[in-house]
């Protein structure tokens, strides 16, 4: 009964953001900063050339650069384009089920975890901030893959390895750095506390990766040519060294199983 009444009040609050959300088309726009441009421009080249690019042709760079972005987002807005939608409705939609369908899936998988009530509660706090949707709503792809960390512990928790392999190539496909950042937490958690399943874990992972190899070597092959054309922009590294921070945090993670292993 009480796990019903607070599901209840799940929906209820994400039908009243929803409303919200979609009345508010400034949400996810700024003058400070915003990923959203960049993701439209992008979805809209994928459009044009009929499926996804590894090399962009923007009108402020006519030579191009490499397109290293994982394309999964993208896609899933060129698709929006390929109908026709005006881009200003199509920010308003991609903002409006990124936050409302995410968050859902967020909550529902503390429940899943936890319970409702657990879920209903921690619902509350960002419910309580308009700056935590507005940059949620800055960075969709990082935001969904945030999202997503409560079930891919459940999936873990519950010895789901297909789905896991599965939901980690999703979130590789979704963003460069964030998912490796999830991977090292995961695999913590299962050192510590389910380590019989060690191997199960990284044949997931390793399905994963596989997957997602294709789109790394382009990283690896075409990403350094963009360097050139980068015009400052410093934040935590300079420009021309971030590249490659995804790829140095692979090396040492993949070098910290190989030694588990052997240990």
């Amino acid at each position: 009964m009480k796990n019903n009444f607070y599901k209840i009040g799940i929906w209820f609050l994400f039908i009243v953001f929803a409303i919200l959300v979609w009345w508010r088309p400034d949400l996810g726009s700024g003058d400070l900063f915003s990923d959203m441009y960049f993701h439209l421009a992008t979805a809209k080249n994928f459009a044009e050339a009929n499926g996804p690019l590894t090399w962009g042709f923007w009108e402020s760079l006519p030579l191009g650069r490499a397109q290293t972005y994982p394309p999964l987002y993208h896609i899933l807005l060129a698709f929006l384009f390929k109908l026709g939608i005006e881009v200003q409705l199509i920010e308003k939609i991609a903002i409006t089920v990124a936050l409302t369908g995410g968050g859902l899936l967020f909550v529902f998988g503390l429940a899943k975890i936890f319970d409702y009530r657990i879920a209903f509660f921690s619902l509350l706090f960002p419910f309580l901030s308009i700056y935590f949707w507005r940059i949620s709503a800055m960075v969709i792809p990082a935001t969904l893959v945030l999202f997503l960390i409560p079930w891919l512990f459940y999936m873990l928790k519950n010895q789901k390895w297909f789905a896991l392999g599965a939901l980690l190539t999703f979130i590789f496909y979704l963003h460069r750095f964030l998912p490796f950042f999830v991977i090292a937490a995961l695999f913590l958690f299962c050192l510590i506390y389910q380590r019989k399943d060690i191997k199960w874990f990284l044949l997931s992972l390793g399905g994963a990766f596989l997957a997602y190899f294709p789109w790394l070597f382009h990283i690896f092959k075409d990403g350094k040519q963009y360097i050139p054309y980068l015009n400052g922009g410093e934040f935590l590294l300079p420009a021309q060294k971030r590249i490659w921070v995804a790829p140095v945090f692979d090396f040492l993670f993949l070098s910290g199983i190989v030694f588990y292993l052997k240990s």
